[in-house]
């Protein structure tokens, strides 16, 4: 699309009597930006013909950058209560539960008392994930200015 405010809006602008035929005119090019727009061929003289213009095809969405460290947040979010779930032999339903819960709050459902270590099982990998997903983001960013 070329830069610039389009004539056809200038005179819609003018037709329409605004105060501020410029800005009016601005506001209805940004508005018809997005819409389909009527190509007029003259065929015969007199004769005006109005076709819509046709839009290019539309891909679908990938999976972008910020996508793929959302998921390797995420899983490292998950992954420590979903081990220490399913890892449990012989336990109940119950008991798996609350000791894949329990790793996020420090409970160890085996000794029944509050450890550190399940903490730091549970939250250290989450924190290195964030930490270098975000971090990774800010020196591309930062690069990419430079």
């Amino acid at each position: 699309m070329p830069k610039g405010l389009r004539p056809r809006f200038i005179k819609m602008a003018r037709k329409a009597g605004a105060k501020n035929i410029f800005a009016y005119a601005w506001t209805l090019q940004k508005r018809m930006r997005g819409s389909r727009s009527l190509r007029v061929t003259k065929r015969g003289g007199s004769m005006v013909r109005r076709k819509y213009l046709r839009r290019g095809r539309r891909r679908g969405r990938s999976l972008s950058l910020s996508t793929g460290y959302k998921f390797v947040r995420l899983g490292a979010f998950v992954l420590p209560g979903l081990y220490e779930a399913t890892y449990a032999p012989g336990w109940s339903l119950a008991d798996r539960l609350i000791g894949g819960l329990g790793v996020y709050a420090g409970w160890n459902q085996a000794t029944k008392k509050f450890e550190f270590d399940q903490v730091k099982k549970a939250w250290v990998p989450f924190i290195t994930a964030c930490v270098l997903t975000y971090g990774i983001q800010k020196l591309n960013g930062l690069i990419r200015r430079s």
